[in-house]
């Protein structure tokens, strides 16, 4: 088959699975209501932790956890949680790292290049889920402070 062939066969399919994607993709971005408390046991004494504030210290462990309903306006959409620690790009031992947990049961690891990660495939409205962050601060002295999306 000639490539000019092969080409007017591909592009309108990649076009149109390229339609398809891009109306799955939620541009409404939800910042969750987080509790937290310092150590890594799931009991202790749960603060509300708000939006842009400072946390961890050197060499210190923390919980962090949130509930969130999916949206109506999320029904059959790809949902990702993403967790920024304002460490992206620069990796090594001492940055911050993160176990996360759903509805209980580990379901990813994050640091600061792997900073995402998919909560469902295609949401239903109504689903609850439960997420709790396990977070290791690192060994670098300074605070750290978790990013809005923009």
């Amino acid at each position: 088959m000639p490539l000019s062939t092969t080409l007017d066969f591909v592009l309108p399919r990649t076009n149109q699975f390229l339609q398809i994607l891009k109306q799955s993709i939620v541009q409404n971005p939800l910042l969750l209501d987080t509790e937290y408390h310092e150590g890594r046991e799931e009991s202790g004494i749960w603060q509300p932790f708000p939006h842009g504030a400072y946390w961890g210290r050197h060499d210190t462990w923390y919980r962090f956890r949130a509930d969130f309903t999916i949206p109506p306006e999320y029904a059959e959409h790809y949902v990702r949680v993403r967790l920024r620690t304002c460490r992206e790009g620069i990796w090594n031992a001492i940055n911050p790292q993160v176990l996360v947990r759903v509805n209980g049961q580990i379901v990813q690891a994050l640091d600061s290049n792997h900073n995402s990660f998919p909560l469902s495939f295609s949401a239903e409205a109504g689903t609850r889920y439960h997420l709790d962050f396990e977070v290791y601060a690192g060994r670098e002295v300074g605070n750290r402070s978790f990013q809005d999306l923009p």
